[in-house]
């Protein structure tokens, strides 16, 4: 009995899922950045404190309006995208903040075991691979969510937009690679 409430632990941390990224979009209004034509522009971002690698953004200013777009890479934790954007803000150069939304996050989890890959991709109608290019099976998860599963057992989830569709997604996953493994 004690063995197999190990055993149940032990594959609970094995799938723990690990946001490798979160990508932001943000709209910010009243800035000094604007222009007669759009621009886009990469800027440094401060890092979160938690954080050793640097957020980058790419600024988009309107052609027409007194916005800016900022989109944010480098994310791990959804705490960081407030802190983030405050930091922004308080640049001055973008304005204040208007309003944002996650628009990819990318997870990954073991799932503790080696996998099949080419009977895995055989089997799925929505999987598709080549081995000799490419070391994993893509799986299409649902319209926008993808999963990348490798002989290794580690899968990689990108597209999601929220931590439910990264869960969905990772729920779905292994259930495939407990087929195939």
């Amino acid at each position: 009995m004690e063995e197999e409430a190990k055993t149940e632990t032990e594959a609970k941390v094995k799938t723990e899922i690990k946001i490798a990224n979160i990508v932001v979009k943000a709209v910010f209004a009243g800035g000094s950045v604007r222009g007669k034509d759009r621009k886009v522009v990469r800027i440094g971002l401060p890092k979160p404190e938690s954080r050793e690698r640097n957020i980058t953004g790419v600024l988009v200013t309107h052609k027409k309006k007194p916005l800016c777009t900022i989109t944010i890479s480098g994310i791990k934790k959804f705490e960081e995208i407030e802190e983030v954007i405050k930091a922004i803000e308080k640049r001055g150069e973008a304005g204040s903040c208007r309003g944002y939304e996650i628009v990819n996050i990318v997870a990954t989890f073991k799932a503790g075991r080696s996998v099949d890959l080419e009977s895995l991709a055989s089997a799925l109608e929505n999987a598709r691979c080549d081995l000799e290019r490419f070391p994993g099976v893509i799986i299409d998860v649902s319209d926008k969510v993808r999963g990348v599963v490798f002989s290794t057992g580690h899968v990689n989830i990108a597209g999601a937009r929220s931590m439910a569709e990264v869960e969905e997604a990772r729920r779905h996953l292994l259930k495939l690679v407990s087929l195939w493994g």
